[in-house]
């Protein structure tokens, strides 16, 4: 039983990672940005070996965060 529940979290944790691989990563970096999270390709580069391309992910980013409403002075 143990086994069957590491082979099924291997399975899930591999799944999680492989749906990065067809992903638009403007578009994730954009969300990021308007979500006003600090960029995360570092963090994704790590996690996932499918961040090949971090200039698009940060120009996404950098546009998202434009978006976000600024304080008033």
């Amino acid at each position: 039983m143990p086994r069957f529940l590491v082979s099924l979290f291997i399975l899930a944790a591999s799944a999680g990672c492989a749906s990065y691989g067809a992903t638009d990563w403007y578009d994730i970096g954009a969300r990021d940005g308007r979500l006003g999270a600090w960029p995360q390709d570092e963090y994704l580069q790590s996690r996932f070996s499918t961040l090949t391309d971090r200039a698009q992910y940060l120009r996404g980013w950098e546009a998202g965060f434009a978006q976000r409403p600024h304080p008033a002075s």
